[in-house]
């Protein structure tokens, strides 16, 4: 598989309401090199515009696509549409093993396709890239079926605790030689096998696909941070944002799927925790 950039950030309930309605434009898929993102212009938040309240961050610079309409791929002239799907992640407390099910019923959450991804590697800069694993259609769904099968790939053996349920509403657009994708995601969480349980907050995360110069110099682009940014450039833009998250919130962070779980059921059980 290619190498993988990925951002999850919170946003607002109606940052995700307007979302769902919002038309989103044409894309341009430039050669130029000084291609620039819709709103990347405008450049970091400032304290003068940044909201005390959510949405936490600076709408124009991480909304790749202002909206869920179906996207126009200028150069192979065909228009590709929003992708609407639940998954059920598990969690290993191992954030290079994501194990899920694939398209489950979006409301009683049965069936899917047990599919996992292991991580073979991982870049100072966050690029990573995972080795996608798929099982048959009739695998369980609970917890022992999990394990089970991560088990028979890997030789772990543990316990699957948690899950979490991610409707996710996604969009992809190809960019000078790069999948870009956008997708809002609905939580819910079942801790220890127990009855689900929704959360009100709303996440977003952007994913940047490709060679790892391509992809950093596409998350620098849009963010307005260069091409060449180090870690620090990141932390020092999400900073501001990071320090009005509470503290059952996933902040802004860089890492894949796995890593968003284990990320949020820590946020909650250190919520819960005496």
């Amino acid at each position: 598989m290619a190498w993988e950039l990925r951002l999850f950030m919170p946003i607002s309930q109606e940052t995700y309401a307007a979302a769902l309605a919002a038309s989103r434009p044409v894309c341009d898929d430039s050669s130029d090199e000084d291609y620039e993102w819709p709103g990347t212009a405008l450049g970091a938040p400032t304290s003068d515009d940044m909201p005390l309240v959510p949405p936490f961050w600076h709408p124009h610079c991480l909304d790749l696509f202002l909206g869920p309409d179906p996207l126009l791929t200028k150069a192979a002239g065909t228009a590709k549409g929003v992708e609407v799907r639940s998954d059920i992640y598990f969690h290993f407390f191992n954030d290079a093993i994501g194990a899920k099910l694939r398209d489950v019923d979006p409301i009683t959450g049965e069936g899917g396709r047990l599919e996992v991804k292991l991580r073979s590697d991982l870049k100072k800069r966050g690029a990573e890239r995972w080795e996608k694993k798929r099982f048959p259609s009739e695998s369980s769904n609970d917890f022992d079926g999990a394990s089970a099968a991560i088990k028979s790939i890997t030789g772990l053996d543990q316990e699957v605790f948690h899950q979490v349920w991610l409707k996710k509403r996604r969009s992809q657009e190809i960019v000078r030689g790069m999948v870009v994708e956008q997708t809002d995601l609905e939580v819910a969480v079942r801790i220890k096998g127990g009855e689900w349980q929704p959360l009100e907050q709303k996440y977003r995360t952007l994913c940047f696909e490709g060679q790892p110069g391509t992809v950093y110099a596409g998350l620098g682009q849009r963010l307005g941070i260069g091409k060449e940014w180090e870690p620090f450039n990141l932390d020092g833009f999400f900073a501001p944002l990071r320090a009005r998250c509470p503290p059952t919130v996933v902040p802004h962070m860089l890492g894949g799927y796995p890593k968003f779980v284990e990320e949020l059921l820590a946020a909650l059980e250190s919520n819960t925790s005496p």
